[in-house]
């Protein structure tokens, strides 16, 4: 499943979408878009070729954020959750998210060594927090 984060959805909802206060940001810029034109969207899919090779060109990446490592992980029972920046239509940045369901306990989740971004994309990756921390409070 994706969703498009575009709008600020009631809590509770079940497709994952997010926004953030974009307008707190706008004055802190990036070398090719301010930060208050860049997209996110939510994504479910265990292979994702257009993230892996995002994350193959940026410089200190982690094969724990990489697609394959989330397949693998989907084999023991933990859910992908992919959240991915986009400035002018181009992939700039993500953070992969696993989660799992712990018995009565709830949900736990984990970020590996994320999240990933860019250079000349400054701020994306605290942006790319925030929504963590929105989807973590679920």
């Amino acid at each position: 499943m994706s969703g498009k984060i575009g709008q600020a959805q009631p809590p509770g909802n079940a497709d994952d979408s997010l926004i953030i206060a974009m307008s707190s940001a706008a004055d802190i810029r990036t070398t090719g878009a301010a930060l208050d034109k860049v997209a996110f969207q939510v994504s479910h899919e265990l292979r994702d070729p257009s993230w892996d090779a995002l994350l193959a060109s940026i410089p200190g990446s982690h094969f724990e954020q990489c697609s394959g490592w989330g397949a693998v992980k989907a084999r023991y029972g933990w859910q992908v959750l992919r959240i991915l920046a986009s400035a002018d239509g181009v992939l700039v940045g993500g953070v992969q998210a696993l989660t799992r369901r712990i018995g009565r306990w709830g949900k736990i989740g984990y970020v590996a060594r994320g999240p990933a971004v860019l250079p000349g994309h400054e701020g994306v990756d605290r942006l790319l927090a925030a929504q963590v921390s929105q989807l973590a409070r679920r």
